[in-house]
């Protein structure tokens, strides 16, 4: 089955085994790979606290971590990253969610599936509508993002280079 849950220790084999992959291709590097290893558990709590105000910062954005699983093999599938709200950079350049499908699970489907269980996490968080950005070659992303609905607005350049495509996806009313 299927699920988007917390980050779970229950997790950490599958976890490092897609971390690996990721590391792989210089994606989605959350934290140093030998830390994570050693210290998982520590890891899993830093990962939940992204989500509490407790962090005093004043450019500290609240989100909250989901990873998609396989609750049956307990296999780690991708994770998503859903911002509670904007600040400059994030409007301009990240949005509201964030994916990554681990390389071996790739053009399966499971992208749009995360997307679709990350909407349906939003609501509780008061937004209407939350804005999806991603690279102008990506078209995997961009793809997945006009399948859930999403609306392009305009595009902004980072400061790297890369062009940073804007969607709006409507969450208000959705089931």
């Amino acid at each position: 089955m299927i699920i988007l849950t917390l980050p779970d220790i229950k997790y950490k084999n599958s976890f490092l085994n897609g971390y690996k992959e990721f590391s792989k291709e210089k994606t989605f590097i959350e934290s140093d790979l030998n830390y994570i290893q050693e210290n998982f558990e520590i890891f899993i709590e830093q990962l939940k606290d992204l989500s509490k105000k407790k962090l005093f910062n004043p450019f500290f954005i609240p989100e909250t971590i989901y990873w998609l699983v396989d609750d049956a093999t307990l296999e780690f599938i991708g994770r998503v990253s859903i911002r509670h709200r904007l600040n400059k950079n994030y409007s301009d350049f990240l949005g509201h969610i964030g994916y990554a499908i681990v390389p071996s699970f790739r053009s399966k489907g499971y992208g749009s599936l995360i997307l679709k269980l990350a909407l349906k996490k939003c609501k509780p968080l008061n937004l209407d509508k939350v804005l999806l950005t991603c690279n102008s070659f990506n078209s995997h992303s961009r793809e997945i993002i006009k399948k859930n609905n999403g609306i392009y607005e305009n595009f902004k350049v980072d400061n790297q280079g890369f062009v940073k495509l804007r969607y709006w996806i409507n969450i208000k009313g959705e089931n």
